[in-house]
């Protein structure tokens, strides 16, 4: 397919691991599959699904024409999630989490911000307090992809605004028992009503570029 998986994996590790200054010492299992045979292992999970992380990462490799930068994005976007269930000892808001994993594979392939950007302008934006729940394999394609991308700015927000530094200092508060809400304030001094007030004010300058 032309890509080299066990190179892009260390590639993660180098690159994710410097972001959140972690690097397990143990060997995280990486499954890849047919595009046939991923959806006999997640028959139960949303047809949406581009890669998998429980405990061990599953990548669907592409037939044909590969996209190898898809299939990196899925690879660094499902190592953020290792390292996050770690760090957070699995205590992260999903929003968060997911929001980090995109913000990640961004760097094998750029998202883009469209559904986000109409979003913005019918004033159509998802609450922060409701977005854990828009990631359900109930939800419509197109409410998971606005929650995806959504999460992904959100989690820009915070790194532009505040520095990784201290996105790593979130996720120790969280594997140390601290609500989502009750990190991100104690962390970042503003409660969440403000801290979402000044992420929708910063919003419009970014989201018409891509992610």
């Amino acid at each position: 397919l032309g890509i080299d998986v066990r190179s892009a994996l260390l590639e993660a590790r180098r690159l994710v691991g410097s972001d959140f200054a972690y690097w397990p010492k143990y060997k995280v299992v990486v499954l890849l599959y047919t595009g046939e045979g991923f959806r006999a292992v997640r028959q139960h999970s949303p047809a949406w699904l581009a890669g998998q992380y429980d405990g061990k990462i599953r990548v669907p490799l592409p037939s044909g024409d590969a996209d190898i930068k898809q299939v990196k994005q899925v690879i660094f976007h499902e190592y953020t999630h290792a390292l996050i269930q770690d760090l957070a000892r699995g205590r992260c808001p999903t929003w968060l989490n997911e929001g980090l994993a995109e913000y990640e594979g961004a760097r094998m392939k750029t998202s883009t911000s469209e559904r986000l950007a109409s979003a913005l302008a019918a004033d159509r934006l998802i609450p922060w307090a409701e977005l854990d729940t828009r990631f359900g394999a109930d939800q419509a394609v197109e409410d998971v992809v606005l929650a995806y991308q959504q999460a992904h700015s959100m989690a820009r927000y915070l790194i532009d605004r505040y520095g990784f530094w201290r996105i790593r200092r979130v996720l120790k508060a969280l594997s140390e028992g601290a609500s989502g809400d009750q990190a991100l304030q104690d962390e970042f001094k503003v409660k969440m009503t403000q801290l979402e007030t000044r992420w929708r004010l910063w919003l419009p300058g970014s989201v018409d570029r891509r992610l």
